[in-house]
């Protein structure tokens, strides 16, 4: 690339090994986009537009597919293709969703399904392995589950529970 710009903003990256994938913003739309690392290899993720895509982050590599989380019309949603960039499908939507990360052989994030409030979900995936981990602060208010790690084989996350938002604990 050198001194070339080709972008009017680039808000994130992550690479899969094989691709760099950008949050860019380019006339008035941030998007998805792929790389390999030259400006004729650069180029909006197919299907990104017509899915409705935008303002896409934490892109995981994870069982031979990429993940993200993007907006979408209808709130956030968490996105699958394969290791080409093609291919791109919802397989989960929500109300918001963010700190997308692999843990445990499995994605993990926060996400508001307007039901629970922001809280810890996990997916295989699929949208039928897509589920509540757990309701820790039951409501609508959500506990904002955060810092998704793995240690000897468990997960465990950062929450806030009934007690208030000073009062954040650990959780697996």
């Amino acid at each position: 690339f050198g001194n070339e710009r080709v972008f009017a903003s680039i808000y994130g990256m992550q690479s899969s090994g094989r691709w760099l994938f950008l949050n860019v913003e380019r006339k008035g739309w941030r998007g998805p986009w792929i790389s390999d690392g030259t400006p004729k290899g650069t180029k909006i993720l197919p299907r990104a537009r017509s899915l409705k895509l935008s303002n896409p982050d934490s892109f995981v590599n994870y069982k031979g597919s990429i993940f993200f989380l993007a907006y979408t019309r209808k709130g956030r949603a968490l996105v699958k293709m394969n290791q080409a960039g093609q291919g791109a499908r919802v397989v989960s939507r929500f109300k918001s969703a963010f700190d997308l990360t692999v843990s445990d052989q499995a994605l993990y994030f926060t996400a508001d399904d307007r039901k629970h409030g922001g809280e810890p979900w996990r997916s295989l995936g699929t949208a039928k392995s897509t589920r509540l981990v757990r309701d820790v602060f039951p409501g609508s208010q959500g506990s904002y589950a955060a810092d998704f790690t793995e240690y000897r084989g468990r997960t465990f996350f950062s929450a806030t529970d009934a007690l208030g938002y000073d009062n954040q604990g650990l959780w697996s």
